[in-house]
């Protein structure tokens, strides 16, 4: 795998070669390290960033295998030059070759299973940060090599009942979505068989879609497909559909180049795109990497309930929301702790519908959005408390925020406690707050 520029044939000219082709491990950390200054990790009893980060390795090795499997079967049927047409967004994201062949597929996962290996050896004794940052690394390479998979499986045996979400469903939703007209993407990717675990994912979605809320499903949630505006996935394997999606809501509506382009597209996913994961009930080992792979690309996700190995929490006092201003070119204290939180945990299908519509605020949201997101977040706390939510004067930025049927009372309480305007954010972007290879000038493409 010396020759990167050869594997990736960064010659062909479907878009320049970013910063990050087919990155080593050390090549995304200062991006991790930036995520960690706002989400701390904490961990469950006997749990430790090095158990963590071994979990995620040896469920990736896992599905490394069980992608050669797949890839490997249609090689022998096909041949490995058997061509292929299709999207590939995490493949062109983190490898930045878009796949033309049975074979490009096949040198996707020897890269992963190139990076596996490394992340073997890595001494799990290391400081918790960078266990953290292999853990994510993994995390990442599991949406890559999972996707190459679907790819050989959505080209020789497509499904008629779920897919890839496709352009056409992006394209009527992404505009909203991104300036928070929609109040958010909200993805159910639990996989067990349990009623007492599927009963209250049914109810939330149920309250969800009437909200407005666009929800993604996996196959154990099937039966809520009859509410309408709900999207199946499929199998829970194959959570990296829904950041396919979200890659693709950059390209369509931010026009951003995607090839090895990494942490240009997971800024974007985190800054701008109102969407959070939550996995209900008893999950496998097998899904913390799946979990670590949308902690990257910045998209909250939520257990419960009440079960845990590893969470990524703000601290109201030492966490860090500074952001660039990308058109302006300054810094700013946004002091707007959105999103509240990259991995946490709901003790009860209550406590979590509240914390998905606060998962959902971003600081893009446009006035109008985040009328519309507050008013959830409002109506969704008095449903199951008193009064209003005590950290709701963070997430209002000016008056103009403050949604209609709760003006008065908002109005009311906001002197109360100190509350002053907060800046005009034109683009939110984290690039220019830590060294990194992607610009200001690649954000504001």
């Amino acid at each position: 795998m010396d020759n990167k520029a050869e594997i990736i044939r960064a010659t062909d000219a479907w878009e320049p070669v970013g910063p990050t082709p087919m990155p080593e491990i050390p090549d995304l950390r200062n991006w991790d390290m930036r995520l960690f200054k706002i989400y701390r990790p904490s961990y469950a009893p006997s749990v430790s960033a090095g158990v963590v980060m071994n979990i995620c390795v040896r469920g990736l090795r896992t599905h490394i295998d069980y992608a050669r499997g797949v890839v490997g079967n249609y090689v022998d049927k096909h041949g490995e030059d058997h061509e292929l047409d299709v999207e590939a967004p995490n493949i062109k994201t983190v490898v930045g070759l878009r796949p033309e062949s049975l074979n490009d597929l096949s040198k996707v996962i020897d890269y992963a299973e190139g990076q596996c290996s490394r992340l073997e050896s890595v001494n799990l004794e290391a400081s918790s940060l960078e266990c953290e940052s292999g853990a994510l690394h993994a995390g990442m390479l599991d949406h890559v090599v999972m996707e190459a998979a679907d790819i050989a499986q959505t080209t020789f045996e497509p499904s008629t009942e779920h897919g890839p979400v496709q352009d056409v469903t992006i394209r009527s939703v992404g505009a909203p979505l991104v300036m928070g007209a929609i109040p958010g993407i909200v993805a159910f990717v639990g996989c067990s068989d349990l009623a007492e675990d599927i009963k209250p994912v049914l109810e939330m979605v149920q309250d969800l879609v009437r909200r407005k809320y666009i929800v993604v499903v996996t196959d154990k949630y099937s039966s809520a497909l009859n509410l309408g505006g709900v999207i199946n996935i499929g199998d829970y394997m194959l959570s990296c559909r829904i950041s396919a999606a979200l890659i693709k809501i950059a390209m369509i509506f931010a026009s951003l180049p995607v090839r090895a382009n990494y942490e240009v597209i997971a800024d974007y996913v985190f800054s701008r795109v109102g969407a959070c994961g939550v996995a209900w009930g008893t999950l496998p080992q097998e899904a913390l990497p799946i979990a670590a792979g949308f902690s990257r690309y910045g998209i909250p996700t939520m257990v419960g309930p009440a079960q845990y190995a590893r969470l990524y929490l703000s601290q109201k006092r030492d966490s860090d929301w500074m952001v660039m201003d990308g058109r302006k070119g300054e810094l700013i204290d946004t002091k707007e702790p959105s999103p509240q939180h990259l991995a946490c945990v709901a003790n009860s299908k209550e406590e979590a519908m509240v914390s998905i519509a606060k998962l959902c605020i971003r600081k893009n949201d446009t006035p109008q959005g985040r009328q519309i997101k507050l008013n959830h977040y409002i109506s969704l706390y008095k449903r199951y408390a008193e009064g209003l939510p005590d950290d709701l004067h963070l997430y209002v930025r000016r008056t103009a925020d403050i949604p209609i049927f709760f003006k008065k009372e908002v109005m009311s309480y906001l002197p109360t406690v100190g509350w002053e305007e907060k800046p005009t954010l034109s683009l939110p972007t984290l690039i220019g707050t830590y060294p990194s290879k992607a610009s200001l000038e690649d954000v504001v493409h």
